[in-house]
């Protein structure tokens, strides 16, 4: 584009010479052009009325051109303005405002044209660098359109027809690429707990996490972790997996419990030294300390055991 309006400044500046009866003129060094074309007052000062005369289109929202001392004489040769450089390094800029689209507004766009496809609200959208530099003029909304999104689930990736400010008003037009994945928000451990800790409500929060980074199984639901001990150091903000975790220990090898004996409708109680860890539901073995006898029973409570 920068090169296009060069040349077109250069073209014209060659089909006429200086005219007798032009008036003397300043420079500019830099001018902001905000109608999508160059006037003669963009480069040079002292025209009057001339200066309003269309001498080329302008550069594209937040883009520059640079008019060096050769280019500028032959423009003033082109339109009779009577100029001449001081030193061969005198130069004009023109530059065009523009404003840049937000990465929070493309990424709104992708996910509500993927929600009008029925695609997973899970799905979250990378964006590539060059959708940092969709630019449009500052008179207008900042806003774009997603006229197509299609996925290639195999690789991950996806193509989106943009359009901006809007489909209807497309000043830029342009297909991006980038990549996808499905993201779950997933509980993880706000801190680190040590072996055999109990997780409790206050120790988790959530954090997303792309689904094919996930074990098969990790605990995606906090209430398969409230109250469950860790078997080893859980460090914070990553997955937790069931192999980490086990029920809470209601009894320890050596602890004395009560032992409780079913015999119908009556319910007899005894003293006993557990043999081995249980937690709730677990059979352990127990010894009566009364009669010596060693006996299975179920882990009912903490540091209770039922025999049935």
């Amino acid at each position: 584009m920068k090169k296009n309006i060069i040349k077109i400044l250069m073209t014209t500046a060659l089909l006429a010479l200086p005219c007798a009866g032009a008036h003397s003129a300043g420079l500019k060094s830099e001018s902001v052009i905000r109608d999508n074309v160059v006037h003669l007052n963009d480069i040079f000062t002292g025209l009057g009325s001339r200066g309003d005369k269309i001498i080329s289109q302008g550069p594209k929202p937040g883009q520059e051109i640079v008019l060096n001392s050769r280019m500028l004489l032959r423009l003033a040769n082109t339109h009779a303005v009577d100029w001449v450089p001081s030193t061969m390094a005198e130069t004009v800029r023109l530059r065009a405002e523009g404003q840049i689209i937000e990465n929070r507004t493309l990424a709104l766009a992708l996910d509500t044209k993927a929600r009008e496809n029925g695609l997973d609200d899970t799905l979250h959208f990378s964006l590539p660098e060059q959708a940092e530099r969709i630019m449009l003029p500052p008179d207008v909304v900042a806003d774009i359109d997603v006229v197509d999104l299609r996925l290639n689930s195999a690789n991950s990736t996806y193509e989106a027809d943009i359009a901006a400010p809007s489909r209807y008003n497309a000043i830029v037009k342009k297909t991006i690429r980038g990549t996808f994945e499905q993201r779950v928000d997933v509980p993880v451990l706000r801190k680190a707990l040590p072996a055999n800790a109990i997780i409790g409500k206050a120790d988790i929060i959530y954090t997303p996490m792309n689904v094919k980074s996930l074990a098969p199984d990790t605990v995606l639901h906090v209430e398969n972790l409230i109250g469950k001990q860790v078997k080893r150091l859980v460090t914070l903000n990553r997955p937790i997996r069931n192999n980490e975790l086990m029920n809470p220990m209601m009894v320890n090898r050596g602890d004395e419990v009560l032992m409780v004996f079913k015999e119908g409708p009556l319910n007899l109680t005894a003293k006993g030294k557990v043999q081995q860890d249980g937690s709730q539901g677990d059979l352990v073995r127990v010894v009566n300390t009364s009669t010596r006898r060693t006996l299975d029973a179920i882990v009912t409570g903490d540091r209770i055991v039922t025999v049935e």
